[in-house]
């Protein structure tokens, strides 16, 4: 997954700014806050723009939305479209747990804040 994404940051939703379906598929668009970027061309300090499968009406179980105000480590890559999205789905983002102090994927996996597997 980190060889094949092209952007890998530390951030926080900071706004959904558009909830659609395109060709009967249901998308979130979410400006992202970029705390740490580890991979790419993104720069500490701004925001990006960046779709998630799902949107309010329609979510998947195995890929919840993102909540806005949460930390996460995404790892993303460039749509046909051009727009961000994560790689693989859920298991290119990992949201922060406060009280373990790891990021956490759907599936159980732990990484820290150095992208190490816990």
């Amino acid at each position: 997954m980190k060889e094949k994404a092209t952007l890998i940051v530390v951030g926080t939703p900071t706004k959904i700014l558009d909830s659609y379906e395109k060709q009967h598929a249901p998308f979130t668009k979410y400006k992202f806050h970029l705390s740490k970027v580890y991979k790419g061309d993104g720069e500490e300090g701004t925001e990006i723009e960046l779709l998630q499968d799902g949107n309010k009406d329609a979510s998947y179980n195995v890929h919840p939305l993102m909540e806005v105000g949460e930390k996460y480590i995404l790892f993303l890559e460039r749509s046909s479209t051009g727009a961000l999205i994560m790689v693989g789905g859920p298991a290119a983002k990992y949201k922060y747990n406060k009280e373990e102090k790891v990021f956490e994927s759907i599936d159980g996996g732990r990484i820290d804040e150095h992208l190490e597997r816990k």
